[in-house]
């Protein structure tokens, strides 16, 4: 009864009725659709952070002064010190160039990187050798040209008729013979091999620690370095250059091997590890050319010799012993590298390289040092390996890997991803049993010689991921543009780039010439392309939400307190004829609060029906003033990771409009009609009606 009087009296005032149904349903339809963007922008930024990972590559330059053409005798004779010999060219005569290099924390200080904006992790990975021990031999394939090195020690009988003599420099010798023992299970030998003889220097024979040896004592009827080997006697030799015979099909696939049918005498890569020359004239970061077999270096004992029962408890014995088991150790390593977080590892942030079986490292795994590993799929093939199985590992530490990807270099020249085990390393720094979880595939090298030209967005089948935090006592880090890698909050990317810019890493003062100098490259997976519509839709949700509040709580009072002044009238009439406080209020606010309610149900309704579009309108908004602003051409890649924006009307955020809307117009009428009732109905008559 007293609903159905507040209504009569509410229809009396029809324009009244009509600016309560109009202002709340315009103050309803701007909450739904601030409350829609708001959602939409907030979880197109969370889904877009799950799709997208930023990245930063540093790339380590050095300053060197150079030359700038050459000099003619007399300029030489004229800038050179007489007393020390020293040649000083004047500076107006030189240039200053930058050449790539890595540098360890201590020679360079990143601070500014790790407290440059939006920078949430470095990731520099460590590379060492991981000896695989245990019974099994590793198995890298039947193609030598996936062994780990090319190099043998074997203990032979000779089964020739008559003496040989094997002259240096005068071609190849073909010995028979029947191999008793080899030091690398890798390969095999038939009943004979060819043997090529390089030149050994007067100082490597006169180097020998043991003397010269008989089979070297010819006479001067040969050039020096010419032995004899003799029918039925035993040798034991250092092998270089080894080459089994292989088959290949009619397409130039691999097929098969065979025995080694070549070999050169050669020094140990323990006591002589191998080198690598890298090419300067490009400028570009580790460009090599070539493997250089340094045979001229003098070791302290030749690299053959008669062999029998005791030679390996002699000092020379000793040091072929040294040389026997690196090899055992190289030719069952693989080559470890860490990570703090493998999604900011750039062969897999490029897509380019992918977890094929298995799963990548947890949260949880990085943070408690659990000895977890990522192995290539192809290792695991050739040697049986499956998710869960554990490989004992013992690291050592190595070189950095040697990289070629000078894309104007055609020549498939050599990178040396392997680990190589030296009488330069300082023994083991730690050992572990480490459990398979994963296996990655994709833009993997195979082979000594590479097949994909860049180096930063691939891996080699020998390489083994492991978390940083699950090995102690290992070597420091370089910064180096193939092993570091710096995530970045999505958002944060052109601030991250000025505040570098600007810093000492990459603009040293003038005339604070620094030893090293930063170049970055940035990824980001072609966020930059959506960017520009999550700006536009975070922000125009923000200014929309803001300003329906404001609407909200301008109708909401302004309502309220006109009902609440135009109510005094008919409050004190009719507690005149004694209708009760609590009566009288309801007839004084339901059928106001009806109204409220019915127009901010049509204007949720409304406003749920028009955000999807309004979203859509502000993403597109975005796309095109965005045109000549993205980024993704300076920092992107090839192809980027698929992302639709998300545009929905969510039902829940309709009804939430329209309670908000509706209880706060109830309760602030509450707030100033209450008072009312409590005044005489003298009081309220006295006061002249608004």
């Amino acid at each position: 009864m007293a609903i159905k009087t507040s209504m009569m009296q509410l229809l009396r005032s029809p324009v009244k009725l009509i600016v309560f149904l109009l202002a709340s349903a315009l103050a309803s339809a701007m909450l739904c659709v601030g409350l829609n963007l708001s959602a939409n922008a907030n979880a197109n930024i969370k889904a877009a952070d799950e799709v997208f990972t930023t990245i930063a590559v540093p790339e380590v330059y050095t300053p060197i002064s150079r030359l700038t053409g050459s000099l003619t005798r007399e300029e030489r004779d004229k800038y050179t010190d007489p007393e020390t010999g020293i040649l000083k060219i004047p500076p107006e005569l030189t240039e200053t160039v930058l050449l790539p290099a890595a540098a360890t924390e201590e020679k360079l200080d990143i601070t500014e990187l790790r407290n440059a904006p939006g920078a949430s992790l470095i990731d520099m990975r460590m590379r060492f050798g991981a000896w695989v021990k245990g019974e099994n031999q590793l198995s890298f394939g039947m193609d030598c040209n996936r062994f780990p090195g090319l190099d043998d020690i074997i203990i032979f009988t000779y089964d020739g008729e008559a003496p040989l003599v094997i002259q240096p420099g005068s071609g190849n010798a073909q010995i028979p013979l029947t191999v008793s023992f080899s030091a690398n299970p890798l390969y095999k030998y038939g009943g004979s091999l060819t043997l090529h003889h390089g030149r050994m220097l007067p100082e490597m024979l006169s180097a020998s620690a043991v003397g010269l040896p008989e089979m070297f004592d010819l006479g001067s009827e040969y050039p020096p370095g010419s032995f004899v080997l003799e029918p039925g006697k035993q040798y034991i030799v250092m092998l270089g250059w080894v080459e089994p015979s292989q088959s290949y099909g009619a397409d130039g696939a691999f097929r098969e091997s065979g025995a080694v049918y070549f070999a050169m005498l050669s020094t140990d890569p323990f006591h002589n590890p191998r080198n690598f020359s890298y090419s300067r004239q490009s400028l570009r970061q580790s460009t090599m050319f070539g493997l250089l077999l340094d045979n001229t270096a003098i070791m302290p004992y030749l690299p053959i010799d008669e062999y029998s029962d005791g030679f390996f408890e002699t000092e020379q014995g000793a040091y072929f012993t040294e040389a026997i088991e690196a090899l055992k150790i190289n030719t069952n390593s693989l080559t470890a590298i860490t990570t703090r977080d493998m999604g900011v590892m750039r062969p897999f942030h490029s897509g380019n390289v992918f977890i094929s079986e298995g799963r990548a490292f947890t949260r949880e795994e990085y943070d408690a040092g659990e000895r977890v590993c990522v192995v290539s799929s192809a290792m695991a093939q050739l040697n049986g390996w499956e998710i869960g199985d554990t490989l004992q590992l013992a690291f050592y530490g190595c070189e950095p890997e040697q990289y070629n990807d000078d894309p104007d270099n055609n020549d498939p020249t050599m990178e040396w991803h392997y680990s190589a085990y030296t009488d330069e390393t300082d023994g083991f720094f730690d050992e572990g049993e480490y459990t398979i979880v994963g296996m990655f595939d994709g833009r993997v090298e195979q082979y000594q010689h590479k097949k994909y030209n860049s180096g930063i967005d691939k891996l080699h089948m020998v390489h083994c991921i492991i978390p940083e935090s699950s090995v102690e006592n290992a070597p420091e880090p370089y910064l180096y543009k193939y092993t570091t890698s710096i995530r970045l909050d999505n958002d944060k990317a052109i601030d991250f780039i000025n505040h570098i810019q600007s810093s000492p890493l990459m603009a040293p003062p003038e005339g604070e010439p620094a030893p090293f100098e930063l170049r970055l490259t940035v990824y980001d997976q072609g966020y930059s392309f959506v960017a520009p519509g999550l700006t536009q839709l975070s922000r125009i949700s923000g200014i929309t939400l803001i300003c329906a509040i404001a609407v909200v709580g301008l109708a909401v009072v302004v309502l309220s307190l006109v009902q609440a002044l135009r109510c005094r009238r008919e409050l004190a009439i009719m507690r005149m004829l004694g209708t009760p406080r609590r009566k009288a209020l309801v007839i004084a606010l339901a059928a106001v609060a009806l109204v409220c309610a019915l127009g901010a149900g049509i204007g949720a309704y409304a406003g749920s029906a028009i955000s999807t579009e309004v979203a859509q309108k502000v993403v597109e908004s975005a796309d095109e003033n965005a045109a000549d602003t993205t980024f993704t051409a300076m920092m992107g890649e090839g192809k980027s990771n698929e992302f639709d924006f998300t545009l929905e009307s969510d039902p829940a955020l309709a009804i939430a409009a329209f309670a908000a809307v509706s209880a706060a117009f109830l309760l602030l009428s509450l707030v100033f009609i209450a008072p009312q009732t409590k005044r005489s109905p003298m009081a309220l008559l006295g006061e002249k009606e608004e």
